[in-house]
């Protein structure tokens, strides 16, 4: 069904959203006014923190909905869970809170069954203290349907909490511009270095296919970030990636420069902490914007995670720590490459599940829809085209005011990649599907087996 821009906005509250001024007065008339039904849609760590907002407020949650059929008739915290098909089972002036960051495709199904009481969360995660003990012990509770690594990962950083409400806004804001026409972004991966510090055997990133990576040549990327910042009107994370971007001796360059652009809001640096950056790369991490997220693959690999962090806390320097946990093979199957073979349909249902399908990449002069597509074109592993697969920025046929509205309409396409023909696919996280032992490093890179395009334009 297409997605009926107007009829949304009339019905949907998010419409007024606003930050800075929560809707407080509607949430707590909520508590004593309660007429119809409370439901929460998404399973998920937001949608726990939707539960915890309203606990927060002795607002009693009725049902949980969620598009994965596995947690069906389930119940979470004492809340039966549904599927979107068992929606006729309720009352149709019910309170719904859209807690994940997918609002189009939600509200579409909503708004045909009936709903009109369709909410963001924005309000309810902007008046919630998730710093404080009640957040702290609520989020924290066993709950036999969800795996031990589910719980830990709800784990009240402070950083990462933030992380996850400024997304949830920033979907919102990203869905809001679909009639304003503003550019507004969640994140996009500057991809400063194919160098990776760790050679991982089943990496989805591709880098275990670099022969001979690189850096990225330095006046290319310094254009690259001035020619999309002027497209984008807003950006909630400029992501400074690789590879390992501690790889690269001269990244200070690439965050210096990302700390001038007004437009952004924060710039994470993603790590394996493998290496102790020095000198300049070590003291760009003080910007104010800078953020330094470490995935931890336990101390054989992660060999310096202490050291980074002990800076990070001297220095005031905002961090966060993440253990790489089991591998899923949905999501690590994704290192492979293989011409599947699948219909247009099966292509477009893969690519509409994907959760990487918008994680935006910048690589030598082009912008990506995902790592995949970005380093499998790099090393010509499938064909691609500019037409569909990517954007190159440095096209001197497109005038800048076009510029602005591909780069929008790239963003907000749902058509698949030519990259989603060669890639097994990358879906939600699944409990119980099959894990790998994550990081298995391999001693050089990985020869690819098939057959190189001759090159992608």
């Amino acid at each position: 069904m297409k997605l009926e821009i107007d009829n949304i906005f009339k019905n949907l509250d998010v419409k007024k959203i606003d930050k800075n001024t929560y809707n407080k007065s509607f949430l707590t008339s909520l508590y004593s006014e309660k007429k119809h039904p409370i439901v929460i849609y998404g399973v998920s760590r937001t949608g726990l923190m939707a539960l915890c907002g309203f606990e927060n407020i002795s607002v009693k949650v009725d049902y949980f909905i969620d598009d994965d059929v596995s947690k069906s008739d389930k119940n979470y915290y004492g809340i039966r869970n549904i599927t979107p098909e068992k929606l006729s089972e309720i009352d149709k002036d019910s309170y719904i809170f859209i807690s994940h960051v997918f609002f189009d495709k939600s509200l579409s199904k909503l708004l045909s069954l009936g709903f009109k009481n369709v909410y963001s969360c924005v309000d309810l995660f902007y008046m919630t203290d998730f710093s404080s003990n009640f957040s702290k012990d609520f989020l924290s509770k066993e709950n036999p349907e969800f795996s031990q690594d589910f719980l830990s990962s709800l784990n009240p950083n402070p950083v990462k909490l933030e992380g996850w409400v400024d997304l949830h806004y920033y979907n919102a804001l990203k869905f809001l511009s679909l009639k304003s026409k503003k550019l507004i972004m969640t994140n996009v991966d500057f991809c400063i270095t194919e160098r990776c510090s760790m050679k991982c055997k089943e990496c989805s990133n591709l880098m275990q296919y670099y022969e001979n990576p690189k850096n990225t040549e330095e006046n290319t990327m310094m254009k690259s970030m001035d020619i999309l910042m002027s497209c984008v009107d807003e950006l909630l994370e400029a992501r400074v990636f690789g590879g390992d971007p501690f790889m690269n001796k001269e990244m200070y360059k690439y965050v210096n420069k990302l700390q001038t652009y007004k437009n952004i809001k924060h710039i994470p640096i993603y790590t394996n902490a493998v290496l102790m950056p020095k000198d300049e790369n070590l003291e760009c991490l003080k910007n104010s914007k800078v953020r330094v997220h470490i995935t931890d693959y336990g101390s054989k690999l992660t060999r310096k995670k202490d050291e980074v962090i002990n800076f990070c806390i001297k220095e005031g320097v905002s961090w966060d720590c993440d253990l790489s946990g089991k591998w899923e093979t949905i999501h690590t199957q994704s290192g492979k490459i293989e011409n599947t073979n699948e219909t247009p349909e099966v292509l477009k249902d893969k690519f509409s599940k994907c959760c990487l399908n918008n994680l935006f990449q910048v690589l030598h002069g082009k912008v990506y829809k995902c790592p995949f597509s970005a380093h499998g074109t790099n090393m010509r592993f499938f064909p691609s085209s500019d037409k569909y697969d990517f954007i190159d920025l440095f096209d001197e046929k497109i005038e800048r005011s076009e510029l602005k509205r591909k780069i929008y309409d790239f963003y907000h396409s749902d058509n698949y990649l030519s990259a989603c023909g060669y890639c097994p696919g990358r879906g939600a996280l699944i409990r119980g599907e099959p894990t790998l032992e994550p990081a298995i490093q391999t001693k050089k890179y990985l020869p690819f087996e098939g057959e190189k395009v001759a090159s992608n334009s």
